[in-house]
This record gives C-alpha cells, sequence and structure tokens, in this order.
C-alpha cells in the first residue's frame, strides 16, 4: 500500500524556489519575521539593498504573488493563510517555526552571525523538509 504523500509537486517546486531566492540575497532572510521593513529589525544580520526581511513562508508569498520588495511589509496572518491554504496540507509549523525546527537547524540558525551562512541553513533546513516528506 502507497503512503500519502505530505508535500506534493507544487510545494517542493515552490520550496525549490525559496531555496534559490534565500542564496540570491542571504541578507533578507529572517525568520523572526513573514514580511518586514529590515530597519531595526530584531534579529537582521544586516541590511539587504531591498530593505525588506523576510522568513520561509514570506518567501514563498513574495514569490508567489510577485510583489515588490521596498521595505516591504505584509500581516504575518495574510502570509500564513494564503501560503498554509495554497501549499501545505499538515505540519507546516515545523518548517515557519526554528523552535519546532530539528535540534541541528535551531542551534546553526540561532548561533550564526553571517548572513550568507544563515541562507544556507535556511536552505538545508528546507532540503531535510522535503527529504522527509514534510514529517520533520
Amino acid at each position: 500500500m502507497a503512503t500519502k504523500k505530505n508535500l506534493n509537486r507544487n510545494t517542493v517546486r515552490m520550496l525549490r524556489k525559496v531555496q534559490k531566492f534565500l542564496m540570491e540575497e542571504p541578507k533578507r532572510f529572517n525568520m523572526y519575521e513573514g514580511i518586514a521593513d529590515s530597519l531595526g529589525l530584531r534579529g537582521q544580520l544586516d541590511q539587504p539593498p531591498c530593505g525588506t526581511a523576510c522568513c520561509i513562508a514570506g518567501a514563498m508569498f513574495i514569490i508567489d504573488t510577485g510583489m515588490p520588495l521596498n521595505r516591504t511589509s505584509v500581516s504575518w496572518t495574510k502570509v500564513l493563510d494564503s501560503v498554509v491554504k495554497k501549499y501545505f496540507k499538515s505540519n507546516w509549523s515545523a518548517l515557519f517555526y526554528t523552535d519546532n525546527w530539528p535540534m541541528l537547524y535551531r542551534i546553526a540558525y540561532a548561533n550564526t552571525k553571517i548572513p550568507l551562512e544563515r541562507a544556507c541553513i535556511g536552505v538545508a533546513r528546507i532540503e531535510h523538509f522535503i527529504a522527509t516528506d514534510g514529517r520533520e
């Protein structure tokens, strides 16, 4: 009997786009906010040229909507409602909240002080989520 997949092809495709998005400008990756003006933002390591910081869910929303980035802010509720409804059946919080990340990724994210390293941790976290079919 085949097991039911948690992540469909569209979700995996979007997560691959997010990985690329994070690596294109590592300074905008900040798991403390959905989509926010990066100036003075908690946990912001360095300022991205666009002035916008985002988490994984925020990156999904930005890519999905094609919104311009110029000190952009979007409410967390709007981001979450849009992304979860479109891309996830379950367990989305395992990816969107660092407190739910496997310890290895959680500690690495919290301890890095370099934007490129932080983006690489985000990319690796997404890869692990895909490899486990969204279970962890």
